[in-house]
C-alpha cells in the first residue's frame, strides 16, 4: 500500500470526517485568531482535494491574511501528485 493509496482511504472518504475531526481541523480558527493573522504562511493547495475542498482554503487564506497562496492541479497530497510544482512552491517560500 502507497502513501497515496493509504490517504484516499483515510481521507478522501467525507463520512471518515466526524465532528472531532472537523472541530479540531476548524480549532485555529477559533482560538486566537490575531495570532495567525500574524504569522507569515505559505498554503499549497490541492484544487481537486475530495475532503476539504475551496471552502477550506477560503478560511485559512482569511485566517492566514500574509499566507502565499499556490494552488496545484491535485487531489489531497499534491506534494505527492504535483511533486515539480510543488517544489516550486516550496522554493519560492523558502526564498
Amino acid at each position: 500500500m502507497t502513501v497515496r493509496s493509504a490517504g484516499r482511504r483515510a481521507y478522501a472518504n467525507r463520512t471518515r470526517l466526524t465532528p472531532a475531526l472537523r472541530r479540531q481541523l476548524l480549532a485555529p480558527f477559533h482560538r486566537r485568531p490575531a495570532r495567525l493573522a500574524a504569522i507569515p504562511a505559505t498554503l499549497v493547495w490541492g484544487e481537486r482535494d475530495p475532503t476539504f475542498g475551496p471552502a477550506f482554503l477560503a478560511r485559512w487564506a482569511d485566517a492566514l491574511p500574509r499566507a502565499a497562496i499556490a494552488t496545484l492541479p491535485a487531489g489531497h497530497w499534491p506534494q505527492e501528485e504535483e511533486p515539480a510544482r510543488f517544489a516550486v512552491a516550496l522554493r519560492a517560500a523558502l526564498a
